[in-house]
């Protein structure tokens, strides 16, 4: 969990002149990481101070979903948003806001959304918002474990054979 921990802070590490923010959540990387109002406070509140914006952040749950919309919408026509949610079909649902209804259903021309799930998990309510989707194998055993060495191999670390199959 260490290493999606330091992959989940990289918005914090984006400098604020960049034009483009790039927010990613790992559901599975905290405790709290499932809780899609926790999420949604927490991706406004990068996106605020990353654009210098000024708005309000509810803290009730039912104000949430408008409150994300409309924060998208302020992100400046030359800047661009990213935001990656890896897991989404472990967010946890609370009663009314079942599904993706807690997601914008149009975004704006600078917010681009990329969403993983399980090869298992219904998407037809996205499908119905008109938003594309990518369906990906899982990597073949060499494919993965090329992918660790050269993970690796960038901080000059390595992995034994037995590991590295696991």
């Amino acid at each position: 969990h260490r290493k999606l921990r330091q992959f989940r802070t990289t918005a914090e590490r984006t400098p604020t002149n960049s034009s483009t923010l790039l927010v990613t959540h790992f559901v599975d990387a905290t405790e709290s990481g499932s809780d899609w109002a926790e999420m949604l406070k927490r991706i406004m509140r990068l996106i605020k101070e990353h654009f210098g914006l000024s708005f309000e952040i509810p803290e009730a749950r039912q104000l949430l979903p408008a409150a994300f919309g409309n924060c998208l919408f302020c992100i400046p026509a030359d800047k661009k948003f990213v935001l990656l949610i890896d897991g989404i079909d472990k967010i946890e649902i609370y009663n009314t806001y079942a599904g993706f209804s807690w997601l914008p259903t149009e975004l704006p021309p600078a917010a681009t959304l990329i969403l993983s799930s399980s090869f298992d998990f219904d998407l037809s309510e996205l499908k119905q918002r008109r938003h594309s989707s990518i369906k990906l194998k899982p990597l073949q055993t060499s494919e993965r474990e090329g992918f660790v060495v050269r993970y690796l191999n960038q901080y000059r670390k390595s992995v034994d054979r037995e590991m590295l199959s696991k």
